[in-house]
């Protein structure tokens, strides 16, 4: 096949404008997907830890955290002024039953800790048991409140 002049001309225009047309608008494309996905990524990262951050504000903070941390400090509290106080042990259980689901979403330890003092609430019937188990109770109950002050640090920061 034999090629004429015009054809020689189209085809050297179409190799030396369409080419390079070609490859800046494909280089222009992926980096547009390329910011786009590190935009996306840094987003979806932000949304999470608002999201967790708002669940522990407004639903174990309030509904899980605080009377757990209420009912060690009243104990505390009592045993400072030299009032015996007994541990309100069906109260910690129903907190913790009634929100095992958020107590998905907490850290962890502190998770394993609510879990530790349910299983202790749960084996305790009567004084003698309440008795036996009492330090490891309040080791329960000190730890989650310690570790709740330190989530509360690391998410102001």
């Amino acid at each position: 096949m034999t090629y004429t002049l015009t054809d020689i001309i189209l085809l050297s225009l179409i190799s030396n404008e369409l080419i390079p047309q070609f490859f800046s608008g494909l280089l222009g494309s992926l980096l547009t997907i390329i910011i786009t996905f590190f935009i996306y990524r840094s987003n979806k990262k932000e949304v999470r830890k608002e999201f967790i951050y708002s669940l522990i504000m407004n639903e174990l903070y309030p509904k899980v955290y605080k009377p757990i941390i209420e009912e060690y400090q009243l104990y505390i509290d009592k045993s400072h002024s030299g009032v015996e106080y007994t541990i309100n042990i069906s109260a910690l259980e129903k907190t913790i039953s009634s929100n095992k689901a958020i107590i998905k979403f907490s850290s962890g330890l502190i998770e394993s800790r609510i879990n530790t003092l349910y299983s202790l609430c749960k084996t305790i019937d009567d004084n003698s048991d309440y008795n036996k188990k009492m330090k490891k109770i309040l080791f329960e109950l000190k730890s989650i409140q310690e570790e709740v002050t330190k989530q509360f640090k690391e998410l102001s920061v």
